[in-house]
């Protein structure tokens, strides 16, 4: 009951002084309490009194800090309100004095007194400084805008009544809100505070731009040499410190825009202090080096800047500020090499800043007015960041920068360097219509010299480390090496005199100076790597710079497609040929292509041109097909020497004013000589000599084959490119064919010929029976196919012309399969041949409109002989074939001569037959059941 009264009691209070508060705060809201000013916040401060005395009463630990605490800002509200209403002009300056009279007076409180009110006394102190600061941040963006655009004067800061109390208010109330926070925030709240001290300081008066510069530039100054020179300040500080002197300096930069003379000394500040910064601060703690890293980096961003508001203010025109500001990158680009060796752990920075600075004025000519080609300034910065990472492990941004400063100016130079490669001399022409001229190309000679920095770049970007590893150091190998090899003479000859002791040590020496061969051999492997490293890097741009260049000097033609040419040629020769290290090969073949693909295209104006060009080709496919390390390369590289020989064979005489049908005969040629060379190389049963001795246990190495008395150099290369080389001969000669359309005696001299080749072909030793058999009927085909074209020539329409040979052909084709395989059954064997031979002829007797006795005769003759031979030699394909010829024909010649014998004489014969059938019936059913049966016994 009595805790029941309790809290009934404290509700009561509770309401009725929520009720008051209410009441209290409309006079402090009104400015006024009965009608006096000064009494304006006094009713809430007694209910504040009435509620911190109940506390003191009744309430804990936590009640009375938080009455006190809430104490604090109804007296700072009570005091400034009726300032405000009596003297607003000074409202500013009393609360920056009441917040820093009550935090004294928290100060001045004894301990156990101080959290609540330290609290309240906060919350005062860092609401007006909070106001403070973002007042003097806003008017200085307002002197930001009045410097805007640039290099126009902007005009002093207005004039405010209160603009005195705005820095004495931000200083009074960080320095109340530095004596209320622990000591270790203290330093970082005063650094702020001065910081927002000196930007509220041009708003005492309407200051001119050039005080905004120095005040911001002096401030920014003391803060940034403050933070690294000062070891006592703890981290937070040295952070708050550097962010603010950086915030003051870019802000008098920005301001000194409205006069180059002002922006120029900004530049030259920052410089001095980014500088200064890093020399002072790099032998500091982590902290403190990241502070000097930054000064650094920001010296290194202005000096193009700095460049090029000089240029500005001396009057030069806009391009030259541009190519100003990119000659100023040279600087800190040097600068950055002797900074990696001396001041190791900031060369990071300089690097990004480096890259920033690049990347910006290598793009500057996107943004500035003018007639400047940014392939040449991204290619200019592209050299400057490969030179200032030269010899070192890529740091910062430098890398990418590199790159996408690379690809910015290889896609811009992108389509003069097709235009010179694919048309340097304008429009294609056609073919030998002349040699073109020259045109001029304004573009070329900026392009040239991007493609030659790119090619220094990317060389100085790749070029081996300073500090190489063991197999890079060939010239200290080579030094081990000779010392080792000295020490193992030396050795050996001491061993030689000293016996079986002395032989020991020799060994060793001479095992040192194997050693130093290795490392010797190692370092020279190294060093050739590295250049082929260098060569992959750079052929790209050198490929490229080449042709722009001729096209800038404009050369007269051919010297464009020929160099080109020339050049694809060389560099498909080097990789089919050598082993280049690195990534070499894998440039150097698709530009070496693009090379010779785009001089063959160009040098097709004349016939000399062209016929040289296809005659470079074929000399250079040879010499790949002979020399080539790897056997894909050789192959490729006879086809290619094939379809290039095949062309000037089809060329050269279209050249001299010769119809197709007598080039065919040149491509025959070249037909010939690829069937001749494959002729020469191993066949496919091809069989090591058989020597004397037991066979191996080792492993056979690479590129041979092992036999059962060892291994031996395997033909199988030989194999694969003989028959790619018979197919391609079959394409070539197919080729030449076609050329004499229209000619068919050509076309038959073409296949006599062919059919001679393939004849002798066939007759090379230990050649296997199934390439024989191959080249046997393309041979006679190709002798058919004569045959018959030359029948077509002569007029000659009689059908047997045209079946015999074909049948002729596949008969002596069948019998040789039939004495040569086993297996064959006569219908594979003779059946297509008898049936090319028969059945064209029996189709004309039967269903013709020519009565022609012989072609019966004939067929019938054939046809017996093909029965009884069958017969014979038990072949069921010509018993079959024969005999069902012999039956039609039959049946045939009854039909023709039933108009001719009377109707009796068919009705005799028929009642004889069946009479005959009767009386023999059971022997001749006997007799047809065993000639089946020997029918179907017939291979």
């Amino acid at each position: 009951m009595r805790l029941a009264g309790t809290l009934l009691a404290w509700a009561w209070f509770a309401g009725w002084l929520l009720l008051a508060a209410g009441c209290a705060l409309v006079p402090l809201l009104v400015g006024r309490a009965a009608g006096v000013p000064l009494l304006a916040g006094g009713p809430m401060l007694l209910v504040a009194l009435t509620a911190f005395g109940a506390a003191l009463l009744a309430g804990g630990g936590s009640v009375r800090a938080l009455a006190a605490g809430t104490l604090v800002p109804v007296l700072a509200g009570a005091v400034l309100r009726p300032v405000v209403e009596l003297r607003a002009s000074v409202w500013l300056l009393v609360a920056a004095l009441v917040a820093a009279g009550l935090a004294g007076a928290v100060r001045l409180l004894p301990p156990g007194w101080r959290p609540g009110p330290r609290v309240g006394a906060l919350l005062v102190a860092g609401g007006g400084g909070l106001l403070a600061t973002l007042a003097g941040l806003l008017l200085a963006g307002a002197a930001v805008g009045r410097s805007l655009p640039p290099w126009r004067g902007a005009t002093a800061g207005p004039l405010f009544a209160w603009g005195w109390q705005l820095p004495v208010a931000a200083a009074l109330t960080s320095v109340a809100v530095a004596v209320l926070l622990p000591r270790a925030a203290q330093s970082a709240v005063l650094t702020a505070g001065l910081a927002a001290t000196a930007f509220a300081v041009p708003v005492a008066w309407a200051a001119p731009w050039p005080a905004v510069v120095a005040i911001d530039l002096a401030v920014g100054v003391v803060l940034l040499f403050a933070a690294v020179l000062r070891p006592t300040l703890p981290t937070v500080a040295v952070l708050t410190s550097a962010s603010a002197g950086a915030a003051l300096l870019g802000h008098g930069l920005l301001v000194g825009l409205a006069d180059p003379i002002g922006a120029g000394t900004a530049c030259a500040v920052v410089l001095a202090v980014g500088l200064g910064v890093a020399v002072a601060g790099r032998g500091g703690d982590p902290v403190r080096r990241a502070v000097a890293g930054c000064g650094l980096a920001a010296a290194v961003l202005v000096v193009p800047a700095g460049t090029a508001i000089a240029l500005i203010g001396a009057g030069a025109p806009p391009w030259w500020q541009a190519r100003g500001a990119l000659a100023a990158v040279a600087l800190p680009a040097v600068a950055l090499l002797a900074l990696r060796r001396s001041w190791p752990e900031l060369a990071g920075y300089a690097a990004s800043g480096l890259a920033v600075v690049a990347a910006l004025t290598g793009l500057s000519p996107l943004a500035v007015p003018g007639a400047e080609r940014v392939t040449v300034y991204a290619a200019v910065a592209t050299l400057l960041v490969a030179l200032a990472g030269r010899r070192a492990r890529p740091v910062g941004l430098l890398p990418v920068a590199g790159l996408g400063l690379a690809t910015v100016a290889t896609v811009a130079a992108l389509p003069m360097v097709l235009s010179a490669l694919l048309t340097p001399y304008g429009p294609p022409s056609a073919p030998w219509s002349g040699a073109p001229a020259t045109r001029a190309a304004p573009d070329a000679l900026p392009v040239g010299l991007t493609m030659a920095l790119l090619a220094l770049a990317a060389a100085l970007a790749v070029w081996p480390a300073s500090r190489p590893g063991p197999e890079t150091r060939p010239v200290e190998a080579a030094r081990a090496g000779g010392l080792g090899a000295q020490s193992g003479a030396v050795g050996g000859a001491a061993g030689a005199g000293a016996g079986p002791g002395g032989r020991g040590s020799g060994d060793d020496a001479r095992a040192a100076g194997g050693s130093g061969d290795d490392a010797r051999a190692a370092g020279a492997r190294g060093a050739r790597a590295g250049g082929w490293r260098v060569a992959g890097a750079v052929l790209p741009f050198v490929a490229a710079a080449g042709p722009v260049l001729l096209v800038a000097a404009a050369t007269p033609w051919p010297v464009v497609p020929a160099v080109a040419l020339l050049g694809g040629v060389a560099l498909l020769l080097t990789v089919a040929l050598s082993r280049p290290g690195g990534r070499f090969g894998a440039v150097a073949l698709p530009v070496g292509l693009v090379l010779a693909v785009a001089g063959l295209l160009n040098l097709h104006a004349t016939r000399a041109g062209t016929l040289g060009a296809l005659g470079l080709s074929v000399v250079a496919a040879t010499v790949v097909g002979v020399a080539a390390r790897r056997v894909p390369v050789r192959v490729l590289g006879w086809l290619v020497a094939v379809a290039a020989a095949t062309g000037f064979a089809v060329t050269a005489p279209l050249a001299g004013g010769q119809p197709p049908r007598v080039a065919a005969f040149a491509v025959l040629g070249v037909a010939a000589l690829t069937l001749a060379l494959a002729a020469t190389l191993p066949s496919s049963r091809w069989k090591p000599p058989r020597p004397t001795g037991p066979p191996p246990t080792v492993a056979p190495a690479a590129g041979t084959t092992r036999t059962a008395f060892g291994t031996s150099a395997a033909p199988a290369a030989g194999v694969l490119l003989g028959r790619v080389l018979d197919v391609a001969a079959q394409a070539v000669a197919l080729l030449a064919l076609l050329l004499t359309l229209g000619a068919l005696r050509h076309a038959a001299t073409i296949c006599v010929l062919w059919g001679v080749a393939m004849g002798v072909r066939l007759l090379r030793r230990d050649e296997s029976i199934e390439r024989r058999g191959v080249f046997a009927g393309i041979g006679g085909g190709s002798e058919l196919l004569a045959v018959w074209l030359l029948l077509a020539a002569g007029g000659v329409s009689v059908l047997e012309a045209y079946t015999v040979p074909l049948a002729a052909v596949a008969l002596v084709a069948g019998a040789v399969g039939l004495r040569t395989r086993p297996g064959l059954n006569s219908w594979l064997a003779l059946g297509p041949g008898l049936a090319a031979l028969l059945l064209p002829s029996l189709t004309a007797v039967l269903f013709g409109t020519d009565p022609d006795p012989w072609r019966r005769l004939l067929i019938g003759v054939v046809a017996l002989a093909a029965t009884l031979l069958g017969a014979v030699r038990r072949w069921q394909a010509p018993v079959l074939l024969g005999g069902g010829t012999l039956t039609l024909l039959a049946l045939y010649e009854l039909v023709r001569s039933w108009d001719l014998l009377p109707r009796w004489a068919f009705l005799a014969v028929a009642g004889l037959a069946l009479i005959g059938l009767a009386t023999t019936y059971e022997r001749r059913r006997r007799d047809l059941v065993r000639l089946r049966s020997a029918v179907g016994r017939m291979s």
